[in-house]
């Protein structure tokens, strides 16, 4: 019984991938001098994988084979504030580092950055692996 309440006290603390690859996310963007923790905590309500049906249901505009994930902006009732949600398509990920391109893409949005090859080509890019990343609204 001991060996179970183990067990069970160390998976209410493990952490999703998507808490993983953010934390790497805080750890990368330190090194160029850039703090946005604490402007993402207050700010994103969350990073879930969900089927692409479900984006499709926020974004609307049909189905989209190519995209891969989305910034949703949801009004929620109960706080009366607007939740901002980041999407990514769980069929669209095949490996781990996939899944880090694409949150690391999505958060480039979320903090205003473009579709830009100027600035951070490698995460900025409009496309990995041939699946667009955000539908440009």
């Amino acid at each position: 019984m001991r060996y179970l309440f183990l067990i069970l006290s160390f998976t209410c603390f493990a952490q999703s991938p998507a808490d993983l690859i953010l934390e790497e996310y805080y750890t990368d963007a330190a090194k160029e001098n850039f703090y946005p923790r604490s402007y993402i905590e207050q700010n994103l309500k969350g990073i879930y994988f969900v089927s692409g049906r479900t984006i499709e249901k926020y974004v609307g505009g049909g189905k989209d084979d190519k995209r891969a994930g989305t910034i949703v902006y949801s009004f929620n009732d109960l706080t009366g504030k607007t939740d901002v949600l980041i999407l990514i398509d769980k069929s669209k990920i095949d490996k781990l580092q996939n899944a880090r391109a694409f949150i690391y893409h999505e958060l480039g949005h979320f903090l205003g950055l473009d579709h830009e090859m100027n600035v951070f080509p490698a995460i900025m890019n409009e496309q990995i692996n041939g699946s667009y990343l955000t539908l440009k609204l």
